[in-house]
């Protein structure tokens, strides 16, 4: 007898939720952020789309896992499911650590741009 998990489209259900109740929660946490002027609009949006990915992975591999629970080398196979889905989650951080250090690498310079402009008007104001 099959499992309700071996059925395909009770899986699409579980990672589909699992995407809806990181929306959700990364949703509300970034919501109050912005309220109380700890974030900005745009900087709350990219953080509620990298926790709703993270979710995603997160919740895919642990119902995957799940599947596995009964068959031969299950145990083997559900600690697979999980270990790739801890690097999905990780890989998802890294890259935005990476995209985020260009981004912050790109204001610093034109803050020294800046500067350095400012610094010649005062000099030759004096």
């Amino acid at each position: 007898m099959k499992s309700s998990f071996e059925n395909t489209g009770v899986m699409k259900h579980h990672i589909v939720s699992g995407a809806a109740v990181s929306l959700l929660a990364a949703g509300t946490v970034n919501v109050m952020k912005v309220r109380k002027g700890e974030a900005t609009p745009s900087k709350a949006i990219k953080e509620v789309v990298k926790r709703t990915t993270q979710g995603t992975i997160a919740t895919a591999s642990v119902v995957a896992a799940s599947n596995y629970k009964g068959q031969k080398n299950g145990m083997f196979k559900a600690l697979t499911a999980l270990s790739i889905g801890a690097m999905g989650v990780y890989a998802v951080e890294m890259i935005d650590k990476k995209f985020n250090a260009d981004l912050d690498e790109e204001v610093f310079e034109e803050e020294l741009a800046c500067e350095s402009i400012e610094k010649e008007v005062l000099n030759d104001e004096q």
